[in-house]
């Protein structure tokens, strides 16, 4: 799980670029709330969106506890190519951070994808 910094925590949305599902690649994404325990939960929802912005699908909304993690293993459907995660707080005061890690199919190794324009 990568480490990020107070400062690059997101309160209402980030962007995870660099997602691709082909023959070759299959993509991850993750989230967390970045809160202490005791602080406030949040919900979100992320939405997955081809390289050119048009929307390919939305996940089920999840809500996470202070310090809880969800990976969505796979979530771009076979063949969709290049695209890139928007994930937004829908309820709840937490802060978040995502992520998102793409694997090579044959070595099994992965490269990582910190969110970005958090905000």
């Amino acid at each position: 799980v990568p480490a990020f910094a107070e400062g690059q925590w997101a309160r209402t949305r980030a962007v995870v670029p660099g997602l691709v599902e082909s023959d070759a690649f299959r993509s991850n994404v993750a989230i967390a709330n970045a809160e202490n325990e005791g602080g406030a939960s949040v919900t979100l929802a992320v939405e997955l969106r081809a390289a050119d912005g048009l929307r390919l699908r939305t996940l089920p909304s999840v809500t996470l506890r202070p310090g809880e993690r969800r990976q969505f293993n796979r979530p771009l459907a076979a063949g969709s190519g290049d695209a890139y995660a928007v994930v937004t707080r829908v309820a709840g005061e937490g802060r978040f951070v995502a992520y998102g890690v793409v694997n090579d199919n044959e070595t099994g190794s992965g490269s990582l994808f910190e969110m970005t324009r958090a905000e």
